[in-house]
């Protein structure tokens, strides 16, 4: 079994709305100021993109794929690769700090001396029978 199984981002209604208003933000600005950004203030425009793309591609990229030997975690421009063997703890949670969830309906992966991140996998219940499979298979 070394197939990758590919888990999506619970999202959460309120987050949505406020990463879909960020760029409708500032999709309306650059539509407000266009003549001005052609005439020459084009950097009120490129520093105005960011703003539309960023949303867009956390929105677009954020997964979650289980292995037999790793949890690995894809966000924008962020990656990371956690080895199922090092996880020591999943837990419920729902705290707000930082992390590549887009609810905060997520489980706490607690793994390497003390390391932590917080995801939100849908769904949930299988993401969690399948990482404890594979937690079992790594410590057998």
């Amino acid at each position: 079994m070394n197939d990758e199984l590919p888990f999506s981002s619970k999202i959460d209604l309120w987050l949505l709305i406020v990463l879909m208003s960020a760029v409708a933000l500032c999709l309306w600005a650059i539509g407000e100021n266009w003549q001005g950004i052609v005439n020459g203030n084009w950097l009120l425009g490129l520093a105005l993109i960011p703003g539309i793309l960023v949303p867009l591609w956390l929105l677009g990229s954020l997964r979650y794929f289980l292995s037999d030997e790793t949890l690995r975690i894809r966000c924008g421009p962020f990656k990371w690769r956690i080895p199922i063997r090092e996880i020591t703890a999943i837990s419920p949670t729902r705290s707000p700090l930082s992390s590549p969830a887009l609810s905060l309906d997520r489980l706490r992966i607690e793994y390497s001396q003390g390391r932590a991140i917080m995801i939100s996998p849908e769904p949930r219940e299988e993401f969690i029978r399948q990482l404890e499979f594979r937690r079992k298979q790594a410590t057998a």
